[in-house]
């Protein structure tokens, strides 16, 4: 047995595993990357549907009364605009209470929610293929 070359095989088998591993890690990152800009777009995308739903669709998800002309007099014409103000700066129109205020943000939440869950996104990111199954599972052997 030519342990030189046995050696040799072992450290080149090494620095493979090293080079592999590096590339799964960029691989890990990149699926990172994709998942975060896959949900500010899909949160751009539910903003934008939010703005094309007008502020009197909040009468449809509540029993309450809701001041939707007061609303729309201080430049609130649709449910993106309430979801992105605070509760506090609803309250500081007059006759919407704290309260209120925060009923008017959870509707808007609400709808917010509703419109997410109907947006989906055709890219499998958990989808593995047997290569890449064989490669990982090689290489958790090598430790």
């Amino acid at each position: 047995m030519d342990f030189r070359k046995a050696r040799e095989q072992i450290l080149r088998a090494r620095e493979i595993n090293s080079d592999l591993r590096a590339i799964l890690d960029k691989e890990s990152s990149l699926i990172s990357n994709v998942k975060k800009a896959s949900l500010q777009v899909k949160d751009s995308e539910v903003l934008l549907e939010l703005a094309k739903l007008p502020v009197d669709r909040l009468r449809d998800a509540t029993e309450e009364t809701v001041r939707v002309e007061t609303l729309r007099k201080y430049g609130f014409e649709n449910i993106s605009s309430i979801y992105n103000t605070s509760a506090a700066q609803l309250e500081r129109i007059p006759g919407i209470t704290l309260e209120a205020a925060h009923e008017i943000k959870r509707l808007a939440a609400k709808m917010y929610d509703a419109v997410a869950e109907s947006i989906h996104y055709g890219i499998d990111l958990e989808e593995v293929t047997s290569d890449e199954k064989f490669l990982v599972e090689n290489l958790q052997g090598l430790d």
